[in-house]
């Protein structure tokens, strides 16, 4: 159960763009972010 209630919660995350995409700042820093750990 408790990997099920990990795996919704994701989902729901990732069902929620439009509150990601609220914060433009957010964007281009988790680009930086990801270049730089690459």
């Amino acid at each position: 159960m408790l990997t099920s209630h990990s795996f919704l919660q994701k989902r729901m995350e990732c069902d929620r763009p439009q509150i990601l995409s609220a914060k433009p700042a957010n964007k281009p820093l988790d680009i930086n972010a990801r270049s730089a750990s690459n």
